[in-house]
């Protein structure tokens, strides 16, 4: 290679950019073949180190984009620094990605370590949100990464080409036929499979070289985080993602588990594979998927191991499938779009769109609740395990299709609840074969069949008959945690519902405790008289987080909830009705306690039982109600209630009761009204803002969407420094007061009211809530959840929720790997 070294380095890039091209043609044949020059930088660029950033080859072994950055450093005389980012903003976030990433991160930290390589591991969450990458991409010579063809990765990469700061090589370290090799998409995998015949038989066998060079560490300019000795849970726990899907214990991320995992599978299925791999119910097929799609394992490695045990079969799913859907997604720029599909396919699905069927909600196919058997069954496996095996993915998927609006929308729900879940989402594989459901890489079937057209049929009673079903069942819902612990929710707000939901969507049993007679908490309704209903809690909602939008949709889908389209002002001063800032407004209907109702249908609640102690025994925490009766025992404790009430029922050991403390909530008063005649006044809702008045908030009850409209129904929210002077005042006192309040800040006169309530709400809001979404006592097994964490309202209280189960579901996960670890290896005792 030539010489670059010391400042000639500099200068040689800046005044000659074909240098680093000659660098790149003088790379070893198996590393050049797979690497080309994307941006040439600016051409007065300096730089200091060489900088591999690594997303998809979370590994150190046989990985082409490694061995290209450590000869271009040794070459070039100068520092590697190999920079891995975690980002909460890449599609469908979670805990459980995130998780699964950070365990690989944890092997590449060590396997660094022992190569005496810089390796700089920096994680987007709460107080560290820092564009660390560009920050080293500025001062490094040339930047090298994986040439992924996927978004997000594929955007960011485009966006540094353009920045023009330092030149950017790609490097495949995917496929065992580098894909700008392929030349082109093909969409039958016959075709690609004679366009590489020669280029497998070149590759397959060949023993992947030792790189040979050394890296010389650097000084990264900030601090990196170290993950030997931390708790991945807790760290995840702090990023903005979906805090709903948790990680997978029998799928942990990292190089160590996926080759553990490749070799159980070589030794004990591979020489099955054929005959095997198509039986649901059995374990049949490898797994490797998830690995593979992170690059965590090489699949240089697999390919060549599965041909020296002579497995044609595998390696035909793993080069020509796998890599025939890597090329059409490298030279396809549309993957969610009509565009994706073959010709015919887009005919015929659109000529069937207006064909009758039986539409289901996103939330019902998410949640495995369509009564179909099988299909359920998938989703559950997709839901509580992170995967799905390939065979009946392909039924999974056709069936999708029957139950959306057109194949438009099946399309995305395909995507989204493949990658929303599965550990291998967002793969190129994972595109290859749900776009396969819908007729690419196939041909049109005759005759047509209602729905599908002429796109092959795959139906689920079909594939039911030839499955074990009970068995495959039983494989989905073995347990996700071990051991599978006993949970206790105290109180049903939203938050407390939202996350019992989620943790008995993933097999855990929880009991929740109501002292009301009905779930929800502030997102409540009173009906006076048998008919006349009020909304006197929580009044709207609005919905910013895209995680819970998904969930709105199919919430305004089922009929739960409706957007409230009144007119909504501001009343700064008596009579001036103002315009407010235009959003979308929700309510439950037909009233607003209709979405706690929804959420707790299929959850296990105690009504009407306050409990009153909870004490730490021998074998779990012991719950006893104000009745004295004994309401079980239970290994994890939480709360969805007032911090004071909370408090009341801790622990003395509980670490989070401190921050507790910190907690006030605030009073209201609110005021029902219902009048036969129209209260003549321009709005149906206002917020009041009028110095020295009572009231904070009006709203027409009755201008929400399904309500009854034989009667105009008012309620009326007191300021919470009124109700903090009033608090003792009585009800008939509330009335008049805010009666007349509203009066004068509209200066309209109240007709005579036929119905008149008043209702003191003691804890109505937090005066601040704390900077957290939850509170979690991962030695003592104890949390708590509720809109004063996080942030105040419906969706605060709902992302809180959230957060509280995806800090159990973290917890359980490090207890079982640890269990598991402890069990495999046995301590010896003196």
């Amino acid at each position: 290679m030539p010489d670059l070294s010391s400042t000639k380095h500099e200068h040689a890039l800046m005044s000659n950019t074909p240098a680093l091209q000659t660098l790149l043609d003088a790379l070893p044949v198996h590393l050049a073949e797979r690497t080309w020059l994307r941006a040439i930088g600016r051409p007065d660029h300096t730089g200091r180190y060489v900088l591999y950033w690594t997303h998809h080859a979370l590994r150190a072994d046989e990985n082409p984009a490694l061995d290209v950055a450590m000869l271009l450093a040794e070459t070039l005389e100068l520092p590697l620094i190999v920079y891995q980012g975690l980002s909460e903003k890449y599609r469908f976030a979670s805990d459980r990605h995130h998780t699964f990433i950070l365990e690989a991160a944890r092997d590449l930290e060590a396997s660094y370590a022992k190569l005496d390589t810089t390796y700089a591991l920096h994680i987007d969450r709460a107080g560290h949100r820092h564009p660390r990458l560009a920050q080293l991409a500025k001062s490094s010579f040339v930047m090298v990464t994986e040439d992924f063809p996927i978004e997000v990765t594929k955007a960011w990469t485009e966006r540094f080409a353009q920045s023009h700061w330092c030149p950017i090589v790609l490097v495949d370290t995917a496929c065992v036929v580098p894909t700008r090799l392929v030349g082109q998409a093909y969409d039958r995998a016959f075709a690609f499979r004679d366009a590489t015949a020669q280029g497998y038989r070149l590759r397959v066998d060949r023993p992947w070289p030792a790189c040979g060079a050394k890296g010389v560490p650097a000084q990264v300019p900030f601090a990196t985080f170290e993950l030997h000795d931390k708790s991945i849970a807790s760290v995840v726990s702090q990023c903005a993602i979906d805090h709903s899907i948790g990680p997978v214990a029998q799928t942990c991320g990292g190089s160590q588990a996926g080759y553990a995992r490749w070799q159980a599978f070589r030794k004990k299925g591979l020489s099955g594979y054929a005959e095997r791999r198509n039986q649901i119910e059995i374990d049949g097929v490898s797994r490797m998927s998830a690995y593979l799609h992170y690059g965590m394992v090489s699949p240089f490695r697999i390919a060549r191991e599965a041909a020296a045990d002579g497995a044609e079969k595998y390696l035909d799913e793993l080069l020509i499938w796998r890599e025939l859907a890597y090329a059409f997604c490298y030279y396809r720029q549309e993957l969610e779009t009509d565009a994706s599909l073959p010709a015919w396919a887009v005919a015929t699905l659109s000529k069937h769109d207006t064909d009758p069927r039986n539409c289901l909600s996103w939330e019902t196919l998410a949640r495995a609740q369509t009564g179909e058997p099988l299909w359920d069954a998938a989703q559950r496996s997709l839901l509580k395990h992170g995967e799905l095996h390939n065979n009946l993915r392909m039924t999974w998927g056709k069936a999708i299709l029957e139950w959306s609006i057109d194949h438009r929308q099946c399309l995305a729900r395909l995507v989204d609840l493949n990658h929303r879940y599965a550990l291998d989402g967002r793969d190129p594989a994972s595109y290859g074969g749900l776009l396969w459901c819908l007729g690419q890489f196939d041909r049109p079937f005759q005759p047509e069949q209602p729905i599908l057209g002429s796109v092959r049929p795959r139906p689920l009673a079909l594939h039911a008959a030839r499955t074990n079903l009970a068995a495959y069942q039983r494989k989905v819902d073995r347990a996700v945690a071990h051991p599978s612990p006993r949970i206790a929710m105290i109180g049903t707000g939203l938050a407390g519902l939202l996350c019992s939901r989620i943790l008995q969507d993933q097999g855990l049993h929880i009991q929740c405790f109501e002292k009301s007679y009905r779930a929800g908490g502030r997102a409540s309704t009173r009906v006076s008289d048998g008919s006349t209903q009020f909304d006197h809690g929580a009044q709207y909602f609005t919905i910013r987080d895209p995680v819970l939008q998904s969930y709105l949709e199919s919430w305004i889908d089922e009929l739960h909830v409706a957007k409230w389209e009144g007119t909504i002002v501001s009343i700064d001063d008596p009579g001036v009705f103002c315009d407010v800032v235009k959003m979308d407004r929700f309510v439950g209907t037909p009233r607003m306690e209709s979405l706690g109702t929804h959420l707790s249908k299929d959850l296990s609640i105690n009504f009407e039982t306050e409990v009153s102690t909870v004490e730490r025994g021998p074998s779990g925490y012991r719950l006893t109600a104000k009745t004295d009766r004994f309401l079980g025992e239970f290994d994890i404790v939480l709360w969805n209630c007032p911090p004071l009430q909370v408090d009341a029922l801790l622990p003395p050991n509980c670490q989070w009761r401190l921050e507790l403390s910190r907690v006030e909530m605030m009073p209201c008063w609110s005021v029902m009204l219902a009048f036969e005649s129209r209260w003549d006044v321009p709005l149906d809702g206002a917020f009041i803002n009028v110095n020295g008045g009572s009231l904070g908030w009006i709203a027409r009850d009755s201008s929400k969407p399904s309500r009854s409209q034989t009667m105009d129904t008012w309620v009326l929210h007191s300021t919470v420094g009124w109700a903090q002077k009033h608090l003792d005042i009585s009800k008939t006192g509330a009335i008049a007061s805010l009666s007349e309040e509203a009066e004068r800040v509209t200066r309209r006169s109240l007709p005579k009211p036929c119905v008149a309530r008043a209702h003191r709400w003691l804890y109505s809001r937090p005066n601040e809530s704390l900077p957290v979404r939850s509170l979690w006592d991962q030695e003592h097994r104890l949390g708590a959840c509720g809109d004063w964490c996080g942030g105040p309202r419906v969706e605060g209280a709902l992302q809180s929720g959230m957060s509280l189960a995806g800090q159990v579901l973290g917890s359980l996960h490090e207890r079982t790997i640890k269990l598991r670890a402890a069990e495999a290896n046995p301590s010896v005792e003196d």
